[in-house]
């Protein structure tokens, strides 16, 4: 989205502020013109920026962020690709278990075995590790370049793999 086209969806007042938060400039951070919403500065320098109390700008950006979303919920939605894959699950699993050894929170590690769990009992077919899961399927046996993926993670989930891993003969 482009600077103009929020000017004509927020009127200027609202637009200023609105872009200088979400960093929207006349050069766009995006193809072409246009911008992605992103936070470049806090709420106290945009505020102090346009006069406005913190309190102000809250509900100006979220009058804002309400009109934008009207707007876009008026274009045709882009196709979303569904698929469940393999490797990425076993990214988001070391992650988790990474986010878990750093902080300590049970939810992470819980998130990775859940994770681990549904590989090995929705992605496992005749044997063989699959690497798609979509529309209740898995699909595509997986290569050896789909297994390292799920050999990443942290110790603390090595134990619970392991036996996830046996049960399925794998």
């Amino acid at each position: 989205m482009d600077p103009d086209q929020i000017k004509d969806m927020l009127g200027k007042e609202q637009r200023t502020a609105f872009c200088a938060y979400y960093g929207v400039g006349q050069q766009g951070n995006f193809e072409g013109k246009a911008s992605t919403l992103n936070i470049p500065s806090s709420l106290e320098k945009v505020s102090q920026l346009y006069g406005l109390t913190v309190q102000a700008l809250e509900t100006l950006l979220e009058e804002g962020r309400k009109k934008l979303l009207a707007e876009r919920e008026k274009r045709i939605r882009p196709h979303r690709d569904e698929k469940i894959l393999t490797s990425w699950n076993g990214l988001m699993i070391s992650g988790l278990t990474d986010g878990f050894r750093v902080t300590g929170k049970e939810e992470y590690l819980q998130g990775a075995k859940d994770g681990a769990r549904f590989i090995l009992e929705e992605m496992v077919k005749d044997g063989h590790l699959m690497r798609v899961f979509n529309k209740g399927r898995s699909r595509v046996k997986g290569t050896r370049r789909t297994m390292p993926f799920l050999s990443r993670p942290h110790r603390s989930l090595r134990g619970h793999l392991r036996r996830l891993l046996a049960e399925k003969g794998l």
